[in-house]
């Protein structure tokens, strides 16, 4: 009998797929991190997974992504003025929680 040949089967092989359905604004985003990340569509949700991850678990990460849904809301919304901001109130609860584990 012959020795098997080809690629060595991957110990954690990527066999499940799933379809999503993007707006134009999302497609331009995922793009840009495709682009800007030099890597695949697939990498950048594999990615936007793992932040989900640390999410769900942690209380400081689960501000920072509510303050990014904020963001996209006013973005959505053409609420530019409340942007800046949100972006402004993130810094300092940020600042203030990296002070306190300074402590």
């Amino acid at each position: 009998m012959s020795p098997r040949t080809g690629r060595p089967p991957l110990e954690n092989p990527k066999s499940d797929r799933i379809t999503i359905r993007l707006t134009e604004y999302e497609q331009k985003v995922l793009s840009e991190c495709r682009n800007q990340f030099g890597t695949s569509n697939a990498e950048i949700m594999r990615m936007g997974l793992s932040i989900m991850e640390v999410a769900k678990d942690s209380p400081e990460a689960r501000q920072l992504f509510d303050a990014i849904v904020l963001l996209n809301e006013f973005i959505s919304n053409d609420r530019k003025d409340l942007v800046q901001k949100q972006i402004n109130q993130v810094k300092n609860n940020f600042v203030w929680y990296l002070e306190s584990l300074e402590k």
